[in-house]
């Protein structure tokens, strides 16, 4: 395997967000299909690892008290990695749309 620095990205949703759909980048590669808000880790963990730019992943999902969050580790691409980034699609309710987040931190958290 590859030696160095494992990069751990983070994807937060607001919790008043109940259902729609996002797209996702990693860089400038976006996932063919729009993803639900309601994803589970090994779905997202899946979707990403179809992409090419990504490689190995381990996705974890946290519920807080006012966020939803997934925590992305890259596993094969040693940091620094292409950024997550994700657009809106339909968000209910429509208010929310912008009420989310997208964190990189290298290394561990």
């Amino acid at each position: 395997g590859s030696y160095g620095e494992t990069e751990i990205q983070e994807l937060h949703f607001k919790n008043s967000i109940t259902e729609g759909f996002f797209n996702l980048f990693v860089g400038t590669e976006q996932f063919p299909t729009p993803l639900p808000v309601d994803i589970t880790a090994i779905e997202l963990q899946e979707s990403l690892e179809s992409m090419l730019s990504v490689g190995g992943v381990e996705v974890s999902k946290t519920f807080k008290k006012k966020s939803v969050g997934f925590s992305i580790e890259f596993l094969t691409n040693i940091a620094p990695v292409p950024y997550i980034s994700i657009t809106t699609v339909s968000i209910i309710p429509a208010s929310e749309a912008s009420a989310y987040c997208v964190c990189i931190a290298g290394g561990s958290l």
